[in-house]
């Protein structure tokens, strides 16, 4: 369940004369669940997760571990609702690792 926090910053300064000024903003927490790779029927894997509307996602992938860089799956995702279902098409590597990072 996603929670929204208010939080205030207050900064004051020690010159002369004291200065001091406050701003306010809301802070969404949303849990980050992936669900287990399902198969649907033409062979795809599905990730799943929670996301917050209007926020860009992007998928990254390595073959293994060893691997120096992560590759990049596809193009950035931008969520139009509280989670996204990505079809990932099978391949023919034994196994891959995934990240989902948020770019906005």
């Amino acid at each position: 369940m996603a929670s929204t926090n208010a939080i205030t910053v207050i900064v004051t300064d020690n010159g002369s004369p004291v200065m001091s000024t406050n701003r306010t903003f809301n802070a969404t927490v949303v849990p980050r669940t992936m669900s287990e790779g399902s198969v649907d029927g033409s062979g795809n894997i599905a990730l799943s997760w929670s996301s917050i509307p209007g926020h860009t996602y992007q998928i990254v992938y390595k073959v293994s571990f060893e691997d120096p860089a992560w590759l990049q799956f596809g193009t950035n995702i931008l969520a139009n609702g509280n989670s996204i279902s990505v079809p990932v098409p099978t391949s023919p590597e034994t196994h891959r690792f995934y990240q989902i990072f948020e770019v906005q």
